[in-house]
């Protein structure tokens, strides 16, 4: 049967995905051509960036901070990076487990899901650190560590159902996916030494524990809510099951 194209455009393309992906490299393009001319990169990314000083001085109602300017810079710091690689792998990895998620979960709860991971680093980050750092915290690897996470559940749903048809031999085929989603943490490491300037900080010891922190989240919080409910229209593409691992190849 044809798939709908309005129901596909509702129900399985990524969009939530590619907007994210999208608000990514513009803003990266903009910090690139702020480095490339010499304006203002490092006030750039103290103003769009998520300053720990700053937001831990708003909530002790010290003056001279504002809700604009300490808290709603965390959802522009999303969309900035401290450097190449840190943008290539959280985009490659967004794109290799936003697309799976954002059907299984919807879209809503997508969203959701990714906010809260980014949210999670950020606390854990202020809260661990002792003392707030004054440099910018960029970037959605709290929320990628969450949408792993998230992925890893229904991943391992698959695999379950998978190795107890097929044996051992179904694991291993499985193997690489395993390991290639396992290395985005790795990838941190080397991040944390790469980076657009001193102004900003994406990865030090701390922030290891803030993204596990959300990568814990991500599970719990998509071991919770499960697939999001079928459609009830009977001309609507079927939605990944736990019985249905095919959609792991894309």
């Amino acid at each position: 049967m044809r798939k709908n194209p309005r129901e596909f455009l509702l129900l399985e393309f990524p969009l939530v995905t590619l907007i994210i992906l999208a608000g990514c490299l513009l803003g990266f393009i903009v910090e690139v051509v702020l480095l490339g001319s010499g304006r203002g990169l490092p006030d750039f990314l103290v103003s769009f960036g998520v300053v720990p000083l700053e937001v831990v001085s708003y909530f002790h109602g010290v003056a001279g901070t504002t809700f604009l300017n300490s808290v709603l810079p965390f959802f522009s710091s999303l969309f900035l990076h401290g450097g190449v690689l840190h943008l290539l792998t959280n985009v490659l990895y967004l794109w290799m487990v936003g697309d799976v998620l954002e059907v299984w979960l919807g879209r809503t709860r997508f969203v959701v899901l990714f906010l809260f991971g980014s949210a999670a680093e950020l606390i854990v980050r202020i809260g661990v650190s002792g003392v707030p750092s004054g440099l910018a915290s960029v970037g959605i690897s709290g929320a990628v560590a969450a949408l792993i996470g998230g992925y890893a559940v229904v991943v391992g749903k698959a695999l379950r159902k998978e190795t107890g048809e097929a044996g051992f031999s179904g694991l291993l085929r499985r193997l690489p996916l395993v390991l290639g989603t396992a290395a985005w943490f790795p990838m941190q490491l080397v991040n944390g030494y790469m980076q657009l300037g001193e102004t900003c900080q994406t990865h030090d010891p701390i922030s290891w524990l803030a993204l596990l922190t959300s990568f814990a989240l991500g599970m719990f919080l998509v071991s919770l809510s499960g697939r999001r409910d079928a459609p009830v229209s009977a001309e609507a593409p079927a939605l990944p099951t736990e019985e249905d691992v095919s959609f792991l190849e894309a």
